[in-house]
């Protein structure tokens, strides 16, 4: 799952628009959930921010039954 193409779909929702530019920077969508900022370029710490990004984005698509990748890629 990649968290950019999911912020993207988020952040167009019910839009034809595409995603401004820089909006689909790692930064500037953690940046939309308060996530605290990291220092870039380094594969441990960029992982780190992917994931809880990606647990951020799943929060907000809020499912009453646990989400499969399946249901996340499908949203």
């Amino acid at each position: 799952m990649c968290t950019l193409t999911l912020h993207d779909r988020l952040i167009n929702r019910g839009f034809d628009d595409e995603a401004r530019a820089g909006q689909l920077r790692l930064w500037a969508a953690r940046e939309r959930f308060g996530l605290p900022a990291y220092q870039a370029h380094d594969a441990l710490t960029d992982a780190l921010a992917c994931a809880e990004l990606y647990l951020a984005q799943v929060a907000e698509l809020r499912s009453p039954r646990p989400l499969t990748l399946r249901d996340v890629a499908v949203r």
